[in-house]
């Protein structure tokens, strides 16, 4: 509803109007651009809430794509089709299309578009790869319904049912059953799949190898598969890079952290030798804290607020203690449990940071500041906020681990107050953190 207003809002005002409420764009060189671009970022906000599984509401939204449309058609450069200049409206419109039952030659030649678009961006942006998926697994049902071009079809089905299989988290869980609730006739990919009992399946909490794959990406240009095949550093085996030029290019920043996990391999061995039980506890903390784990992220990207305000992922850090489970699984991700943790501005915490990682007086800053440069180096685009995390467990130094989140999964996945829930598989949430400084926990601070 207040979009809807915001949306009559803009409509009925004028430039002037808008210009008195201190909205004004730099360097602005068209009459009406403020009011433009306002009407435009209500309509994308207001048609992906509409579209989105939970409300699930296409038919509601078509109109404002239909403006969205027509705005940038005006607008659009000349010389070059307007589907490759705005790639993801004409995806968010395709599978709009496809979710009001539109099964038509439009859809079909709007889906086809869109995969022209991912194919033709080849430097970053580019598009996400679950906008190639769903566009693949769209006209694999789109040409069935039709009756079109059978082999199109079957590769369209192959494909999609292929990347879904390495990694069925590319797609929202709630967005594939939004997808494949129709039944009649069923879905090719569900088809191709197993049916209902995949879908299932892959509701539960995702597997090792399905966060592995999920957070794969090059370590130089983040480019991820199936855009390009994708090959881990040889030295330490816990980098990837999608070509030889991009790995050349990331050996200054990676060289360091090479060398570094290729001394810690060294070092585990050499304490197996005489205490077999600790060399297994310290490769048991390290594979925790470098393995990739979905869920644990997007708790802490809650935790920090980030949907809120993106912007405390550099002001803020989540802080917590650590237990050693290992007959709770064989899975590293969860041979440690956090039994307690808290999000705690940055500026707020480093006498305990440094007090606990027995640093020298003042040194805290200069130690967060080197984990941040980290996770800003994942971020080549600048699409992405840092996440950092600062974890303690009885017999080890802390770790303080930097983590790079993606703004776009801020969109796809919504924040939710219960996140302490996400943090362990198994066993209890973790409890409030306390620190000896008495920092205030800042996770409703804004």
């Amino acid at each position: 509803m207040a979009l809807k207003l915001i949306v009559l809002a803009f409509h009925d005002s004028t430039e002037q109007a808008l210009r008195m409420t201190s909205w004004y764009i730099p360097h602005e060189t068209k009459p009406g651009e403020i009011n433009n671009l306002l009407q435009f970022n209500a309509h994308w906000k207001l048609s992906i809430h509409l579209t989105s599984p939970r409300v699930n509401r296409p038919f509601d939204a078509m109109p404002h794509f239909y403006i969205m449309l027509d705005t940038v058609a005006r607008n659009a450069e000349t010389g070059q089709p307007i589907w490759s200049q705005f790639p993801a409206l004409y995806e968010a419109y395709a599978d709009a299309r496809v979710s009001c039952g539109l099964f038509d030659e439009d859809t079909r030649i709007v889906l086809e578009h869109v995969l022209q678009a991912c194919d033709a961006l080849t430097k970053p942006p580019m598009m996400p790869v679950h906008a190639r998926l769903m566009s693949r697994i769209h006209l694999a049902n789109v040409l069935q319904r039709l009756g079109q071009d059978p082999v199109a079809q079957r590769e369209h089905t192959e494909w999609a049912a292929q990347m879904l299989r390495k990694n069925p988290r590319l797609v929202l869980i709630d967005k594939l059953h939004q997808v494949f609730a129709r039944d009649d006739p069923p879905h090719p990919v569900l088809t191709a799949l197993g049916g209902q009992k995949w879908l299932a399946r892959i509701s539960r909490t995702p597997t090792a190898g399905m966060d592995e794959r999920l957070l794969r990406r090059c370590e130089t240009c983040r480019v991820r598969e199936p855009q390009k095949t994708l090959f881990r550093c040889a030295a330490c085996g816990m980098v990837w890079y999608c070509s030889k030029q991009c790995q050349k290019e990331g050996w200054q920043t990676h060289k360091e952290i090479c060398k570094g996990f290729l001394q810690q391999k060294a070092d585990i061995d050499k304490i197996r030798q005489t205490d077999p039980s600790l060399a297994q506890f310290v490769e048991d903390f390290f594979g925790w804290r470098d393995a990739a784990c979905s869920n644990r992220l997007y708790a802490y990207s809650c935790a920090l607020g980030l949907h809120r305000d993106p912007s405390r992922g550099r002001t803020h850090l989540i802080m917590g203690e650590l237990e050693y489970t290992p007959q709770v699984s064989k899975d590293v991700r969860f041979k440690f449990r956090v039994t307690k943790c808290g999000v705690f501005r940055i500026e707020d915490v480093l006498v305990d940071i440094e007090s606990l990682a027995t640093l020298k007086n003042g040194a805290g800053r200069r130690y967060v500041d080197k984990y941040m440069q980290e996770a800003d180096a994942m971020d080549r685009t600048k699409t992405r906020t840092p996440i950092l995390v600062f974890m303690g467990v009885p017999g080890r130094r802390p770790l303080l681990k930097p983590y790079s989140w993606a703004l776009d999964s801020l969109r796809e996945f919504p924040h939710t107050q219960d996140w302490r829930d996400l943090v362990n598989n198994k066993g209890a949430p973790p409890e409030c953190l306390r620190l000896r400084s008495r920092a205030q926990d800042a996770e409703f601070v804004f």
